[in-house]
């Protein structure tokens, strides 16, 4: 019997369950079967679309998503069906066109889509203005098309606090997400690391400032995923994520069996079928008998608490591993260990000082040419960004030399062959592609360098009036260069040009300063420019201030008597610079 205020449920069984324990494989055909079952079971949702079952149905499975989808929602009667929706990402790994993300969200609320969990993996929401757009129109037309926004779990310490990822940072946002028009909030914990007590304050905040539904996401990764769904229950949750049992802890989501008796005589009790729960459990377990050898069985282990201390996920610490070996460094990991809460601190205080002001864009532009440029190798080094300890990439159908290489590699493993080429051969393989790639990158980045010379210099005599947003990305000793964000052109202010006032570099080469040494221009600040020239021979374009655009140069000017008629005469001379 019901509780007063029951906990409801959604199922992740058939979409993050396999997702996070089987790498996505399970076939439709072994899904469909459990939905007529499932809808009598009493979920709030049933999650069985959406992240990475769009491109695995497709690379892997030959599997149809779309007509999966379509054939769930004609089963499901009584349950709505989820999805997760990564914004402006949709169900891919790039950011797509506004008009495509538009007609994605629309035909998949057609397509029989219920509930939409729109999140960005940055809680930046300018990333789910169209998608959100999109739910709302299909919602005028009649379809559930329910919002529901996401704020990712992240903190900078082991607990939550700190200047940024405080309570206000999560309260506030779920604030922001009700003023957007969502119909529910969740709390999602990708890396299971929300603590219980740091469950309640958030839930608790959460249900105290808006009044919208809100859910909790977790996984088991660290252990303490049940714990943290007590504590949410406490503060008032409405909703929680879990799989059943076959498919959960690990690195899923908490079983729903034991929480349906932890909440047995209280005021959130729940009435759904625990029995029934279970008889599909052990069905489920004759299905995943086939998708054993997909687990994890590199250690005993069942959770990872290492997550607790140091926030990085299991194959990311092997990755960090094999990095310090190469670096004959393999001792000092535990200096690393104890200084990464420290270097995560000192970056996000950075970044959070950087937002919204001046040099915001220049500190973005840096971090993101800093990154290390990807290099072929036959030396198996992990992949820091996917957690991979072992892992390669190549394409089907070949497009490159590399992708040949791995095919061949592959077919012979498959044989029980003896693959021709030898380590060192297959490294100096490796070398040569890596060289090759990049002087083909170098290229395409000078040919399309030149196609927008060409571009500008059409525009110069075309409109020379125009203007454009910039932004000064270094200072040099004859003037300014500034770079516009929308086509990444980079051209010159010279000081030369700026008649306002006499400028110099200062001496760290950060700011414009007069003689006296008040600054006028700083790197980062946002300016309004116009075209002075494009020379299209060397590449080179030299902008003016927006506001000088028509302004003429200014002379000096002096009163003197013509010494030959004695009456006043009016020099003009350029001031030097």
């Amino acid at each position: 019997m019901a509780g007063k205020n029951p906990i409801k449920f959604t199922d992740t069984t058939f979409r993050d369950g396999h997702q996070s324990l089987l790498a996505t494989r399970m076939r439709s055909e072994d899904i469909i079967p459990f939905m007529a079952r499932m809808d009598q079971m009493g979920y709030f949702a049933i999650e069985v679309w959406g992240g990475a079952t769009f491109d695995t149905t497709h690379r892997f499975l030959g599997d149809d998503p779309w007509e999966r989808i379509r054939t769930i929602k004609g089963i499901l009667k009584k349950t709505p069906t989820m999805m997760l929706l990564r914004g402006q990402n949709l169900v891919g790994y790039r950011n797509y066109a506004d008009d495509l993300t538009y007609r994605f969200v629309r035909y998949a609320a057609e397509a029989g889509v219920d509930i939409f969990r729109v999140f960005d993996a940055l809680n930046d929401m300018r990333n789910w203005e169209v998608a959100v757009k999109a739910l709302m129109d299909a919602k005028k037309a009649g379809l559930m098309a329910h919002f529901q926004a996401a704020v990712c779990y992240s903190l900078t310490q082991r607990r939550m606090g700190g200047p940024i990822f405080n309570l206000d940072y999560y309260v506030n946002f779920a604030k922001k997400s009700e003023d957007m028009g969502a119909d529910s909030v969740v709390l999602k914990d990708m890396a299971g690391m929300c603590s219980p007590n740091d469950a309640y304050a958030i839930i608790k905040g959460m249900k105290e400032t808006i009044k919208i539904p809100v859910e909790f996401h977790t996984h088991y990764t660290s252990g303490s995923g049940s714990m943290s769904y007590l504590k949410a229950i406490e503060a008032g949750v409405d909703v929680l994520d879990t799989c059943l049992s076959p498919f959960a802890l690990r690195t899923s989501q908490p079983a729903i069996e034991p929480l349906i008796v932890a909440v047995e005589q209280t005021d959130r009790e729940t009435d759904m079928d625990l029995a029934g729960l279970i008889e599909i459990g052990y069905d489920l377990e004759k299905v995943a008998k086939k998708y054993r050898d997909l687990l994890d069985t590199s250690k005993m282990a069942q959770i990872d608490t290492g997550v607790l201390l140091h926030q990085i996920p299991g194959g990311m610490y092997s990755n960090l591993v094999n990095q310090l070996k190469e670096l004959d460094a393999l001792d000092r990991i535990h200096e690393v260990m104890e200084d990464l809460p420290q270097t995560r601190q000192e970056i996000n205080d950075a970044i959070r000082r950087a937002a919204g002001t001046a040099v915001e864009y220049t500190a973005n532009l840096a971090i993101l040419r800093n990154f290390k440029r990807a290099e072929y190798s036959g030396t198996q080094i992990g992949h820091f960004g996917l957690a991979f300890d072992d892992y390669t990439h190549f394409t089907s159908p070949i497009r490159r030399y590399p992708d040949l290489v791995v095919h061949r590699l592959l077919k012979a493993v498959e044989l029980g062959k003896e693959f021709h080429l030898s380590g060192d051969q297959i490294e100096e393989i490796a070398r040569h592609c890596t060289e090759t790639e990049q002087k083909a990158d170098e290229l395409e980045k000078q040919s399309t360098e030149k196609k927008r010379i060409e571009y500008y210099a059409d525009l110069i005599n075309a409109s020379p009036t125009t203007t454009f947003k910039g932004y000064i990305v270094s200072i040099k000793g004859k003037g300014m260069i500034v770079e516009l964000p929308d086509s990444l052109q980079r051209g010159m202010i010279t000081f030369a040009s700026i008649t306002s006032d006499w400028l110099e570099a200062n001496d760290e080469m950060t700011q414009a300063v007069t003689r006296s040494g008040k600054v006028v221009f700083s790197i980062g600040q946002e300016v309004n420019v116009a075209l002075a020239k494009v020379d299209s021979a060397r590449g080179f374009i030299d902008f003016v201030l927006a506001n000088q655009l028509a302004e003429p140069r200014r002379r000096k000017t002096r009163i003197q008597p013509d010494l030959k008629t004695g009456k006043p005469r009016i020099k003009s001379k350029r001031r030097r610079r």
